[in-house]
């Protein structure tokens, strides 16, 4: 009996010292950002991050594993659009498998990802919840405008998978896109 308390304590000592050495991931380049749901946030993130704050991020609203197996950080912009779909030529069950295929990827590879809704309770309801459950697979952080999390949906989410979560505050007649586009800035940039 003494043995197998022995043998157990040190397996479970072991078990504890090569898990404390293994590294979660942090944001790094390449980063590729898509859309899960076609919501239009992911474009105006584009032109911010791109375009207006220097920082290079791939962008492509139907993102498909197979072009972007070097990505250290992956963003989901989510938020369901019918009009999105329509535009991007894409149905629910091709968004879906895309997105499973994106995040089997992410997490096979240890890649940094993060969640972004900044469509306030316009880009949630049962079809933008479901894209969100499918993006978060594997999510390191999520970040949302409080007009997002208002039933505490993305607090449930971050605890559910020990991810952080990051509320970015949009004072009156503040544009939610500009400040969360900073926010990620920071995150991507330290």
């Amino acid at each position: 009996m003494r043995r197998i308390i022995v043998l157990l304590s040190a397996i479970l000592i072991l078990g504890t010292m090569v898990g404390a050495t293994v590294a979660a991931p942090t944001p790094a380049q390449p980063i590729y950002m898509t859309t899960s749901g076609q919501g239009p946030d992911g474009m105006m993130l584009d032109i911010l991050l791109n375009k207006v704050m220097g920082v290079p991020v791939k962008f492509d609203t139907v993102l498909k594993a197979e072009n972007c197996a070097d990505m250290k950080t992956l963003i989901f912009v989510v938020g369901y659009s019918g009009k999105g779909m329509t535009a991007a030529s894409i149905n629910d069950a091709a968004e879906e498998a895309r997105v499973k295929a994106l995040t089997s990827l992410a997490v096979k590879n240890d890649v940094y990802v993060i969640i972004v809704h900044m469509g306030g309770t316009t880009r949630r309801g049962a079809s933008s919840d479901k894209f969100t459950e499918l993006a978060a697979v594997g999510a390191h952080m999520l970040m949302v405008i409080p007009d997002s999390n208002k039933d505490g949906y993305f607090d449930a989410m971050a605890k559910g998978k020990g991810a952080e979560l990051v509320t970015v505050d949009v004072p009156d007649g503040g544009s939610a896109r500009t400040l969360v586009a900073q926010a990620l800035k920071a995150v991507l940039t330290k």
